[in-house]
């Protein structure tokens, strides 16, 4: 299932990536629906596999490492401070 905020990203780039190749459409076609859904298509297929790839990359990062997130560095500073 994707999360509504991928979802509106991959609706935003789908957009971003569709008005450039404006020129290329193919206007004899009544309406761009298809066109538009293999471009999001492609890009929820890319989005899917980067997701594949960092999650097979956590599997294999040896147990209990945690690298830590943003957040933990930021209270680590504090802290220090």
């Amino acid at each position: 299932m994707v999360h509504i905020s991928t979802a509106a990203t991959i609706a935003h780039r789908n957009w971003l990536h569709a008005v450039p190749g404006l020129s290329r459409y193919d206007t004899g076609r009544p309406h761009a629906r298809a066109w538009l859904y293999g471009i999001a298509s492609n890009l929820l297929r890319r989005h899917r596999r980067t997701e594949a790839r960092a999650y097979r990359a956590v599997g294999r990062a040896p147990a209990g490492t945690d690298p830590g997130g943003h957040a933990d560095r930021v209270v680590d500073k504090v802290s220090a401070q």
